[in-house]
């Protein structure tokens, strides 16, 4: 009998440290998805990863003078505003700025905002409604990575051929914050 627990003991080591952490798992996921050389560009309201800086402003002035995309929000009041409904027919408001690489957006900072985000968990009915609402927009699963610091929140990411979404709520905010990259551009 001690001989067997000693094995069982053993063996069950051996397949825990076969296992791969959620990093690993997320670096596997990000190579299998480039060497597809899909690209998805596509973000939301027609705003696309690798879209030229003049035509960004140009295009928001348009959704503006529409009365879609407005300056503000509880994000950061310099940043783009816009309302989307999903397929519930609630609305979710994104608060959005680009980042430009050579004169093209290569990634996306969001903030989604509703009025379900606040609940008695600090948040994470907004964070689990956030992540259902991207795994339909965009059609992945997320992978979650553990902070391995007390002071931060894990972080959930899923990446579909050249895009990656990083998803994390802060417990201080009521938003969820979303980043949009472009992992081709960020490696140039």
């Amino acid at each position: 009998m001690k001989i067997f627990t000693i094995n069982l003991l053993i063996f069950t080591l051996l397949l825990l440290s076969c296992q791969s952490s959620p990093e690993e798992r997320y670096l596997k996921l990000e190579a299998q998805e480039l060497a597809t050389n899909t690209r998805q560009d596509s973000l939301f309201k027609g705003v696309y990863l690798g879209m030229k800086e003049a035509e960004f402003y140009d295009f928001c002035l348009t959704k503006n003078i529409h009365k879609d995309f407005f300056q503000g929000g509880q994000k950061d009041g310099s940043w783009i505003c816009t309302k989307m409904k999903d397929s519930t027919n609630k609305s979710v408001e994104i608060n959005f700025f680009p980042e430009f690489k050579q004169g093209k957006i290569f990634a996306v900072n969001t903030a989604f905002y509703d009025g379900n985000l606040l609940d008695n968990n600090k948040g994470s009915l907004g964070l689990k409604n956030t992540l259902l609402r991207l795994e339909k927009w965009y059609g992945k699963a997320f992978i979650k990575i553990e902070s391995p610091y007390f002071f931060k929140n894990d972080v959930y990411v899923s990446v579909h051929g050249n895009r990656r979404i990083i998803v994390s709520k802060e417990p201080q905010n009521n938003f969820v914050d979303v980043r949009f990259v472009d992992l081709l551009a960020l490696k140039q």
